[in-house]
């Protein structure tokens, strides 16, 4: 880890200021023929991720959420994780650049989003097609435990998330997100939020 600290940003909502070049997302307005947007509408229900094949759709993303209930979309981790940040008025370019510095890593970078989701990312199939996406985002707040079995991980909801990680490899990015958060939490620059329960 670096031992130089990150200076702290001139302005500290930088973090909750949209990338320059981006527009702003409407409010969004739950339907059947929007899933995505029904998911923002709540995305603090939110426990994982993931990139998946899907015969209907091809590489499509599977969400899992606190009820139990798994939601597949036609579109890629980025695609989504970008709607995600921008439905908490995150500036992932900015997140990720002060967390790479004071983490002192380039890769696999944690992303608290608020006090309630704080996405770990891991690794969730096998590479069989060259250029697809193997890795997903776990939210720490909604695992049960962080013990791997059987290559998951299992969450609140009872669901097992699919992690091909070793424990150790589990355990150091756990630890970097508990550090972020703290981090974040130090600078005032993360969003509280109430924990979520699910029936």
């Amino acid at each position: 880890m670096k031992n130089t600290p990150t200076p702290l940003l001139k302005d500290p909502l930088a973090l909750y200021t949209l990338s320059p070049g981006r527009k702003k997302r409407r409010s969004p307005r739950p339907s059947k023929e929007q899933p995505l947007e029904a998911l923002l509408q709540q995305p603090d229900t939110i426990t994982g991720f993931m990139p998946v094949h899907v015969p209907a759709m091809g590489t499509a993303l599977e969400v899992c959420l606190l009820s139990g209930h798994r939601e597949q979309l036609p579109m890629t981790t980025t695609t989504f994780l970008n709607a995600l940040a921008d439905t908490y008025l995150v500036n992932l370019r900015v997140l990720k650049r002060r967390l790479r510095d004071q983490l002192g890593i380039n890769y696999y970078v944690p992303l608290p989003l608020t006090s309630q989701l704080v996405l770990v990312p891991v690794k969730t199939r096998h590479l069989t097609v060259k250029g697809d996406d193997v890795h997903g985002y776990v939210n720490l707040c909604a695992l049960q435990h962080t013990t791997v079995a059987e290559d998951s991980l299992l969450l609140v909801s009872g669901q097992a998330f699919p992690c091909l990680n070793h424990q150790a490899t589990v355990n150091r990015r756990i630890n970097q997100a508990q550090l972020a958060v703290a981090l974040l939490q130090q600078a005032s620059l993360l969003k509280l939020q109430e924990r979520r329960t699910f029936d």
